[in-house]
């Protein structure tokens, strides 16, 4: 007999059971300790029909306002979790779309009545021409690996497909530039250009990398220090990987490697930019300093211009006396002399 315990109902199964196991975790923080069920139980049956009964039985049926669902144990298998997880996750890498899926359909179906029109219409021309390469021929050397020449002879191995476009998908890296990574914010192109001395450096181009978030969301530096330099020795890209990678550069450890050429133009592009913006505030650094300049230059035009004007507007008495330069000899003497510079005194004062 099998019994399935529901708080204060009980089912009954008129079926033969090897064991029933229901996991339980225990509740604390009262005065005697609980057992709470899980809402799961594992029954074993000593034969595959008394299960399929039980699960026909028992599936569906209310306990507590509450409908059981009663389904075959499977084995668990790290296999199957990532395989479900992959399943349920959203987006176009991990699910295909209804298109794509209808236009697999479609192109199966196609290649199946291809297939059989094939083997419908049989072997009389392959027979006809004895030792060239038929269709078949061809596709069972393309699926072995092998090229076939029109002749029949067999030229050199083809790549696999997966290998020809993990080639495709590489991209393409540089012939004499390498990529530092991991480099410390403190190194200088000279730094760079000391460190590949042996290499001849030519050109050194400084950068920061910024993560994306999405990428790596739980990574706190965003940003990292990366260099692309140019080496005017033959092979130096493969010699300078050989013997510089995994060095210090100021006490940092830096990793080498060939410079992808799509990133060298990223590189320089923003090089470029950089150096336009440059260019302009310089630009207008200048402009600003002229401007400051000519303001600060005017107002002691003006104020030289307004003395002159003054001078040229007073009375002809103050202008006299402007003249006239007073010099004191002694103070007990009273005596006072004049120094004349232009206009005559009256005779008065001569005397």
């Amino acid at each position: 007999m099998v019994y399935l315990w529901f708080k204060t109902q009980r089912l009954t199964i008129q079926l033969f059971s090897v064991s029933i196991i229901i996991p339980s975790q225990t509740v604390k923080g009262f005065k005697s300790i609980h057992q709470k069920s899980l809402g799961v139980a594992y029954v074993e049956f000593a034969n595959e029909l008394d299960a399929e009964l039980a699960r026909k039985e028992i599936n569906g049926k209310i306990v507590n306002d509450r409908a059981l669902r009663v389904k075959p144990f499977v084995p668990y298998s790290p296999q199957n979790t990532f395989l479900r997880r992959t399943r349920s996750r959203r987006g176009a890498f991990h699910r295909k779309s209804r298109a794509e899926k209808a236009t697999t359909e479609k192109i199966d179906e196609l290649d199946e009545q291809a297939v059989q029109t094939d083997n419908a219409e049989g072997n009389d021309e392959e027979k006809a021409i004895p030792g060239a390469a038929t269709e078949s021929n061809e596709d069972e050397n393309l699926g072995s690996g092998i090229s076939v020449d029109t002749d029949g002879e067999k030229l050199k191995p083809l790549v696999d497909g997966e290998e020809a476009l993990d080639k495709e998908q590489e991209p393409e890296t540089s012939k004499d530039t390498v990529f530092i990574s991991r480099l410390s914010p403190k190194a200088t192109d000279g730094d760079l250009r000391e460190f590949f001395h042996e290499f001849g450096p030519t050109d050194v181009y400084i950068f920061k990398n910024r993560i994306n978030k999405k990428q790596h969301p739980l990574r706190f530096h965003q940003r990292y220090v990366s260099a692309l330099v140019t080496l005017s020795v033959e092979d130096g890209v493969s010699k300078a990987i050989e013997t510089l990678n995994d060095q210090k550069i100021k006490n940092k450890v830096v990793g080498i490697r060939a410079a992808y050429v799509s990133k060298i133009e990223d590189v320089k592009k923003a090089a470029e930019v950089r150096q336009k913006k440059q260019a302009k505030l310089d630009q207008e650094a200048n402009a600003a300093a002229a401007a400051a300049a000519s303001s600060s230059a005017k107002p002691a035009s003006d104020d030289v211009e307004k003395d002159e004007k003054s001078k040229q507007q007073l009375p002809v008495e103050e202008t006299h006396e402007d003249s006239i330069d007073v010099v004191q000899e002694d103070d007990d003497d009273e005596s006072v002399c004049f120094k004349i510079d232009s206009k005559p005194q009256p005779e008065s004062v001569a005397a």
